[in-house]
């Protein structure tokens, strides 16, 4: 099977191979020109010796003719030149000692160096006594012999420096054609070579921009989805210590949504140490979870409750994969989901008590029907006198009470038929104005504030009545060294949902009525289980559990939503929100019970001291 080479591979092979030939080709030009400068520099040693040959024998015959001058005229001027010409023919003869190379050239030079001598020596001979003032030889027409053979010696060393000098600069012209044609030859091969470098770079950058561009296109999309996306996403790096080990993460990257998780923009995030932005990170495992992950590479989903501060998410759905020696991070906030869980559960939970309500409050109607037939059929029995007939009031009255007992797990379990009606709340709070002041302790200090320009609801107006009944008495109850408890409406106009730890009131028009109290307050615990049946924190004897729940039934049987707000030793604030009825038609009731309403809109209510418990069904109600 034979091997395939790729594109790329081919392409490497051949610039390998053309520029092993460019290489060879650049080694055999960088000999000759070594070669070429080897031989030019031997023509110029050539020159230079048949100069220093010449200078020499030049400097000989200035002193010979310097001395004789001098002996003619006695001219200073002769002397000097004499005397250069001495000093300058032995610093020529040095210089063609360090010239010459050629063997047989060093002999001549060596048999000159003695003629020379002798020929200054006998020249020194000469000048001696005339620069003493003696009377000198006769000499004018004398000819040196020694320098006769300089001249001889010397002749034959520059005829032999001539021809090895024409040598060379034929050997030095061919030695340059050559070069010259080599280079030329690997000038065009490096031409072509740098021609087909430049198309495969051209190649090779296009393709390399393609990908660039399928990388930032890909990117592009990748940053859009993520902008995009709902989800929170983080990009984190690690920082690790000199051993190597995971001490923090950076914060490298983060999205809109994850700028709307922490309600901080990210130029005040990205750079900095998750460590330090919240150390609670640290503190709950997040820190050595994600450097598990990186550890690892093991993909890690977890859903975890919030405790950054500022963080709008109370639950979070967390999914970390290891990315390079860091992590990729997407949160979501599924506190919407927790809470509808929550709900579903709660509404599980209810739906069987209040099936079991439901069936127990029949049997024990039937139970207190066939008490209230018998007292009836043994009161027609009796004497008007007899003593006994007060046994059966107090039978009678203990009936009417267990049979609002029914009443209430009825209304719990919805099953008790609802009578909606058009209701102006304000005066239903003014008509229960009486009863409630008798409901308060005389160190309660209650406080009416109705919105004078109160819209409409349709509802059950006795469940209403019901309901703050309850509420009332629970704030009561939650004051047992007095206080203010007040009593408020107000129109409510809802852009969008608001979700709440019971519920979520949806965007819409409504009527909010609120109970406030300065009592004791509801702790975390039992907010959680406020709304369950039976559900008491009263001491017991006192409380039945119902009264909240009921409370809860009838305002989402009327399409409305009740939330609380509270905090131990704070006090509590139940407010109920039910749908407001367009315009301002008069309610459907026929009389509005007790004093005509003021025309202010808040009133302070000192109640007096309570004479007796008040009868009727609604005064036996112990609430949650």
């Amino acid at each position: 099977m034979g091997v395939r080479l790729s594109i790329v591979q081919r392409v490497a092979i051949v610039l390998a191979l053309l520029l092993g030939l460019v290489g060879g080709i650049g080694l055999v030009v960088l000999d000759r020109a070594r070669r070429l400068v080897d031989e030019v520099q031997s023509v110029a040693r050539s020159h230079e010796l048949r100069a220093g040959l010449a200078g020499l024998l030049r400097s000989l015959a200035d002193a010979e003719s310097a001395e004789r001058g001098f002996l003619l005229t006695r001219d200073s001027t002769e002397l000097l030149a004499y005397q250069r010409a001495v000093r300058a023919a032995p610093a020529e003869l040095a210089a063609l000692e360090r010239v010459i190379r050629d063997p047989r050239q060093r002999e001549r030079l060596a048999r000159l160096r003695p003629l020379m001598d002798a020929q200054l020596a006998e020249l020194d001979s000469i000048m001696r006594p005339v620069m003493a003032a003696a009377r000198p030889p006769r000499g004018g027409e004398r000819d040196s012999a020694h320098l006769a053979q300089i001249r001889a010696l010397i002749g034959d060393m520059d005829a032999q420096a001539e021809v090895q000098l024409a040598a060379r600069v034929q050997q030095a012209r061919n030695g340059e054609r050559l070069t010259l044609l080599i280079a030329g030859a690997g000038s065009l091969l490096a031409i072509l070579v740098a021609l087909f470098g430049v198309g495969v770079i051209r190649a090779e950058v296009a393709a390399r921009a393609r990908n660039v561009a399928r990388v930032r296109a890909s990117e592009a999309r990748f940053r859009g989805a993520a902008e995009g996306s709902m989800d929170a996403f983080f990009l984190l790096e690690a920082v690790r210590d000199d051993a190597g080990r995971i001490t923090d993460f950076i914060l490298d990257e983060m999205n809109t949504g994850a700028e709307r998780l922490l309600g901080r923009p990210r130029g005040e995030l990205v750079g900095r140490r998750m460590g330090d932005l919240y150390p609670v990170t640290r503190e709950d495992g997040f820190l050595e979870r994600c450097a598990r992950v990186v550890a690892t590479g093991a993909m890690l989903d977890e859903e975890i409750p919030v405790r950054v501060p500022g963080m709008k998410a109370s639950w979070l759905q967390q999914t970390i994969v290891r990315v390079g020696d860091g992590v990729a991070v997407t949160s979501r906030d599924i506190t919407a989901k927790r809470r509808l869980e929550e709900r579903m559960r709660q509404a599980q939970k209810m739906e069987a008590v209040g099936r079991l309500a439901n069936g127990v409050a029949h049997d024990f109607n039937n139970v207190l029907a066939a008490i209230r037939a018998s007292s009836d059929a043994l009161a027609l029995t009796l004497p008007p006198a007899d003593a006994r007939r007060e046994d059966l009031v107090e039978i009678t009255r203990a009936v009417d009470r267990a049979a609002q007992l029914t009443r209430q797990l009825l209304t719990f379990s919805r099953k008790q038929e609802s009578r909606p009606t058009t209701v102006d709340l304000n005066l239903v709070v003014r008509g229960m104005e009486g009863l409630l002041r008798r409901l308060v302790a005389r160190d309660v200090r209650l406080v009416i504030s109705l919105d004078p320009g109160l819209g409409l609801v349709r509802v059950d107006e006795g469940q209403i009545e019901q309901v703050l009944l309850n509420l009332v008495v629970n704030a009561r109850d939650a004051m047992p060294r007095g206080g203010t408890l007040e009593i408020a409406t107000r129109n409510v106009d809802v852009d969008e949902s608001r979700p709440h730890a019971h519920g979520t009131i949806e965007a819409g028009r409504y009527i909010a009525l609120a109970v406030r109290d300065t009592g004791v307050g509801i702790d975390d615990q039992s907010m959680a289980h406020l709304f369950e049946p039976f559900f008491t924190t009263k001491p017991e004897g006192r409380g039945t559990g119902l009264g909240l729940a009921t409370s809860y039934g009838i305002v989402q049987q009327s399409g409305g939503q009740i939330t609380v707000a509270s905090e131990p030793g704070q006090g509590a604030e139940f407010t109920i929100f039910l749908p407001r009825q367009n315009g301002r038609e008069s309610p459907a009731r026929a009389e509005a019970p007790g004093p005509e309403p003021r025309p202010e809109a808040r009133r302070d209510i000192a109640p007096p001291r309570p004479e007796a418990p008040p009868a009727g069904p609604g005064a036996a109600i112990q609430m949650a």
